[in-house]
């Protein structure tokens, strides 16, 4: 008898387990959704190739434009902490 009861009870809550997941899945991926739905990658935003340097020095110049400030930023960084002052 309580065997039954628990196995009426699960299967009841399976069946409306089972209706929620069918009602969410409806609402939220069903094709009316779909129109409104913009692809992510549609649009190339890829920027174009540029012209290989191949001089030796002026390739040097690019890489050490990108490390200049925060190298220099971590530098005075240290120097403050050392010295025991404030960060600018």
């Amino acid at each position: 008898m309580i065997v039954e009861n628990l196995i009426d009870s699960r299967l009841s809550y399976a069946v409306v387990l089972v209706a929620v997941l069918f009602f969410i899945k409806r609402r939220f991926f069903s094709s009316n959704n779909a129109k409104n739905w913009k692809a992510p990658f549609k649009n190339d935003t890829r920027l174009p190739t540029t012209a290989l340097e191949t001089d030796q020095e002026k390739r040097n110049d690019i890489l050490k434009k990108g490390t200049i400030v925060p190298v220099t930023a971590i530098v005075l960084y240290a120097i403050c902490y050392i010295l025991g002052e404030t960060w600018p």
